[in-house]
Parts: C-alpha cells; structure tokens; sequence
C-alpha cells in the first residue's frame, strides 16, 4: 500500500477518533443536564456504541467522498465538523458549571441571610444561629433514606467521562461536589453531612468537619465555636439541638454506642475521634503465630496490632 494511502487513512482514524471523543463530552454534558446530573450506565453504554458506529460510519463516508469530491471540500468538512464539537464540547461544560455555581450561589446567600439575622435577634448567640441555619436546610432536604426506588443523583457523578475534563475537574479537584450537595438537597446522612458542613463553612466561617462511624453506618456534621465542638445531626442523633462532641455518646441509643467501634474525620481517617466524643479507647497488643511455609519462618512470634474499641 502506498504512503500516501497510509497517511490519509491514518489521517482519517485520528480526526474521526477526535470528533468521537468530543461526541462523547457533548453527549455526555447534555445527559447531565437533561437529568439533572443522573448519568446511568446504560446510557454511558450506549454512547460508547453509538460512537463506535459513528466512527465506522465516519471512515466508510470519508473513503467515499475522497472518490467523489475533491480532496479540499474533504478537509473543509471535517475541519468544520470538528471546530461544531470543540465549541459544543466546551460550550457544555462551562453551562453546567456555571450553573451550579449560580444555583449554589442562591442557596448561600439565603442562608446567610437567616444566619444573620438569628445573630441579630439572638443577641450575637453564633451556636443558636448556626442551628437555626443546619435547621433550616434540613426542613427542605429531601431525605432518601429507607425509601424504595428512591435515586440519589450525586453519587452517580463517580461515572463522570474523562471525555468532560473541565467538568470532570471542577467536581473532583474544585468545590464543584459540595456545591452541588447543597444545592441539591437531596440523599441519605452522608449527603446532608456534606451539605451542613460546607453551607455552614461558608456561611459562617466556622470550621466544620464530616465525622464518619464505622460500627454502625452513619455520617454526621460537626461546627467548632470556641474551641469546643458541636454535633449537627438535625435528622438522626440531635434532632432537637446541638450537642457537644464531649457529651455526645451520653446521649445517643444504647445500641449505636455499643456498636460504634470508631470515629473519624473524612479528612482524617487515621486520627480517632472516640475520646472527643466521649468514648471509652482501648489499646492492646496481640501476640500470634504466623502460618508461614515451611522453611520460610524463622521461630519467632509475630507481634500484630490491633485497636479495638468500645
């Protein structure tokens, strides 16, 4: 085969795969607006297969209109085809962000409205005014929890495209999540921990954390004011008020404090939360025997650590 057949196939495969590539962004940022950022498995399947067939179809179109057209008219369209998708592509992704940012931009500043004016009437009480906002939000959250066939849109934002880079980034790498969390008010306590915490960061300025059990399956939110923290679990263990994280295992069920076998930050697993929370943290040392091959151990005793907690 000539080198020149080689190239313009070559040529052709590389275009075709760019203008694929960009098809799938476009796709995929239309699906997330449409359904508000739900992108199903099913749908990313059938995206991959419509630009496989898009592909095929691109190569069969391009040999024939090499034959049948002059080879200028061949490169006009596939460069005006490929500058559609590049804007398109790119046009999609700032939308959507933009978008968050300004419907995360209303959500705040209502907030920080009430918030404000609890510290008003409150007489600067900023505990009382930070639960009236975390009460607040709770009011309209969606709660999914126990709710057959009930969807969570955000959680199916792991299934974003590399094919929506900008998007993709501002997700994972920016605020663009939590932004969306609150905005969305919707899903289970790990959702509305998220939420809490960042709307009551940014409204506030008080430092916040996502405390996770691990024992019994719960997320929680926290404020600090005043060097003391603050458990916000409007919708499961402080529905009535807030409580110190010091006091806090004296007033949940007896069942969830025998259960809990650890406490952390989400921005900190390795660091235990217990004795904050008012749990008892015991260390121990266990002493065990490895089952080592043959010839392979030399007599003496492992020593395995473990936390074990109550």
């Amino acid at each position: 085969m000539p080198i020149e057949k080689l190239k313009e196939i070559l040529l052709c495969t590389v275009l075709a795969s760019i203008i694929c590539f960009l098809f799938i962004g476009t796709l995929s940022s239309i699906s997330i607006i449409i359904s508000l950022f739900d992108i199903s498995i099913n749908f990313q399947i059938i995206i991959i297969v419509t630009c496989i067939v898009i592909l095929v179809g691109g190569y069969i179109s391009f040999n024939y209109l090499k034959k049948n057209i002059n080879k200028t008219t061949v490169n006009i369209l596939f460069s005006s085809v490929l500058i559609f998708f590049c804007v398109v592509w790119l046009l999609f992704q700032f939308a959507i962000i933009l978008g968050i940012q300004q419907e995360y931009s209303i959500v705040r500043d209502s907030y920080s409205n009430i918030y404000n004016s609890s510290l008003n009437e409150k007489s600067n009480d900023v505990l009382n005014a930070s639960w009236d906002v975390s009460k607040k939000y709770y009011k309209g959250f969606d709660g999914t929890y126990n709710i057959i066939g009930a969807t969570i849109p955000s959680r199916n934002l792991a299934y974003i495209p590399y094919s929506i880079p900008l998007f993709e980034y501002y997700m994972n790498s920016m605020t663009g999540f939590q932004k969306l969390l609150v905005a969305q008010q919707k899903g289970n306590c790990g959702e509305f921990s998220q939420s809490v915490a960042f709307l009551l960061n940014d409204t506030t300025h008080l430092p916040t954390r996502v405390v996770n059990f691990e024992g019994i399956d719960h997320m929680m939110s926290e404020v600090e004011i005043n060097n003391q923290w603050w458990v916000f679990d409007n919708g499961y263990l402080t529905r009535t008020r807030p409580i110190d994280s010091l006091n806090f295992s004296k007033t949940i069920p007896e069942t969830e404090r025998n259960d809990t076998a650890y406490l952390y930050s989400s921005s900190d697993k390795g660091y235990s939360l217990l004795k904050q929370h008012g749990f008892n943290e015991t260390h121990i040392t266990i002493t065990t025997i490895a089952d080592i091959p043959a010839n392979a151990w030399n007599g003496k005793p492992v020593n395995a650590y473990f936390n074990p907690f109550r």
